[in-house]
């Protein structure tokens, strides 16, 4: 595969599976299926497409009629492909015709050779305004071909195409709208970053040090509106961050790792908010410090990830300018997605 096109489709994969973009398509399933078997497909047609360059023209009729099926279809799906990822990410809208005039002329050869060869009609509605097309089996060769036209004004008016040229033309128009989608989401990226940035959700855990020391240090049966208070500090604590996660990426239970953190913590407050235990009181008073310890440990855990996520937010453009930025993926706080090889497809088989 060409490293320009290769480059440019990691650029945008990693766009993609960064947590808040990732959350962002994956609330319309139909966006982020469309999505991944689009970008898929870019790079099937493509390796399609290099193997025609690269190996040999059959010499059997029958192969190279199907080369050239075949290639002028994977030419076409390329295109489609194109501009149904553009579609599934709901960047400004693309027209072939009017914003890549190359690749529709060859849309309208594959249209003509390989498509509706036998009745074009082009939306006309008489019969006798048809357009009929056939190959031509003299001259077809891995460099060109020729087919014939026939209506009622065009008697087997011959039509050459240059393989290698329009291929090459091809080529130049799909690395422009990749990289024009590309760009697109990295304005995109840019005004997201920007709007949260200056928020500091390490702020959030301004308190959280006095609060962890009464939860911890504190003789739980002689300081109990101590903990209750060190407990009611905990839940603003983590109301707090939920609402966070909900602005920056959406949902706070579509976020990896942080999610599974705030489930256990949710848990553990609910066995600390229960005073009236049918236990002993040392037992109660060693269960509730087990919980305790239990429930700071998390909460340090998602103090650190505060501090990776203001960090990322602070620096966000060395993700535009290091040599290595079309493999980063989003805050490695709330997981990091897998950018090589193919997309994540919603399975629609079960």
């Amino acid at each position: 595969m060409n490293a320009d096109f290769d480059t440019t489709i990691r650029q945008i994969r990693a766009h993609i599976m960064r947590t808040e973009t990732y959350n962002l398509i994956y609330q319309k399933k139909e966006n982020w299926n469309m999505l991944c078997v689009s970008l898929d497909t870019l790079q099937d047609t493509e390796e399609m497409i290099q193997y025609f360059r690269e190996s040999e023209f059959p010499e059997d009729m029958r192969g190279k009629f199907l080369a050239i099926y075949g290639l002028l279809q994977a030419l076409f799906v390329q295109q489609d492909a194109l501009v149904n990822a553009n579609a599934a990410l709901e960047l400004p809208k693309i027209t072939i015709h009017t914003d890549f005039p190359d690749m529709h002329a060859i849309r309208e050869i594959r249209n003509d050779v390989a498509g509706h060869p036998t009745k074009r009609d082009q939306g006309k509605k008489k019969p006798e305004d048809y357009t009929y097309f056939q190959l031509a089996r003299h001259g077809l060769s891995k460099s060109s071909f020729k087919y014939a036209a026939w209506n009622n004004e065009i008697n087997g008016e011959m039509m050459d195409v240059d393989i290698m040229k329009n291929l090459d033309k091809q080529h130049e128009e799909v690395i422009k709208g990749l990289n024009t989608i590309s760009t697109e989401l990295d304005v995109r990226f840019k005004k997201y970053i920007d709007a949260h940035r200056d928020r500091k959700m390490t702020d959030i855990f301004a308190k959280y040090g006095y609060v962890r020391e009464k939860l911890l240090y504190e003789p739980l049966e002689g300081s109990r509106p101590v903990w209750n208070a060190s407990l009611a500090a905990v839940k603003e604590i983590i109301a707090a961050y939920k609402s966070e996660l909900v602005q920056r990426y959406g949902s706070w239970e579509n976020v990896e790792n942080s999610s599974y953190i705030l489930w256990e913590i949710d848990e553990l407050y609910a066995i600390l908010s229960t005073r009236e235990a049918d236990f002993p009181e040392d037992i109660q008073c060693r269960l509730m410090r087990c919980a305790a310890e239990s429930l700071c440990w998390r909460l340090d855990t998602l103090k650190e990830y505060s501090i990776e996520t203001d960090k990322y937010f602070e620096t966000y453009d060395d993700l535009f300018t290091s040599p290595d930025a079309a493999g980063k993926c989003g805050s490695t706080a709330y997981g990091a997605f897998d950018v090589e090889g193919e997309s994540k497809r919603e399975d629609s088989s079960g």
